[in-house]
């Protein structure tokens, strides 16, 4: 994988969530029970709440983030949506494209050895992949989420979800 790959899927995949996202209306991206006990807007700052967690991997070469990593995936999700639960669909908003924007701008200036090599990130073990922790955690983190509201909304057509 080297940059342009990576920046491409990363853009490919954005834009697919993005035209996904542009198919609710506001009223419904406000609406609990999309997946799980969360709206969509919930699923956008969460999202965004892991790219910003990777801009910041990918900014200081330093794995050491948020102490909510130390939790359980289950325990840490819940508190990122404890966190940001009250915020306004429109920050939630403003805030995906700045973390977005961040991200990109983040890879754009790695150097090719920096998406492949753990030995230039403080604190990561040597068996893993920069560039395919910051996938988890950014475009392959859209395609979980897009079957979830997907179903969702395929649910809520056929009538079996208010």
């Amino acid at each position: 994988m080297n940059n342009a790959e990576f920046l491409d899927a990363v853009s490919s995949e954005r834009r697919e969530w993005i035209e996904l996202l542009s198919e609710i209306d506001d009223q419904n991206l406000v609406k609990l029970g999309a997946v799980g006990v969360w709206s969509v807007k919930d699923v956008i700052s969460h999202i965004s709440w892991f790219e910003s967690e990777m801009s910041k991997l990918l900014e200081t070469r330093n794995l050491d983030g948020s102490d909510l990593w130390n939790l359980p995936p289950d325990d840490r999700n819940d508190a990122i949506f404890q966190q940001f639960q009250n915020r306004t669909l429109e920050k939630a908003q403003s805030e995906s494209i700045q973390s977005f924007n961040r991200l990109v701008s983040a890879i754009g200036v790695l150097e090719e050895i920096e998406l492949t090599d753990p030995h230039k990130y403080q604190n990561m073990p040597p068996d893993w992949v920069p560039w395919q922790i910051v996938a988890q955690n950014s475009y392959e983190h859209y395609r979980h989420h897009i079957a979830d509201i997907r179903d969702w909304m395929n649910q809520r057509k056929e009538g079996k979800h208010g």
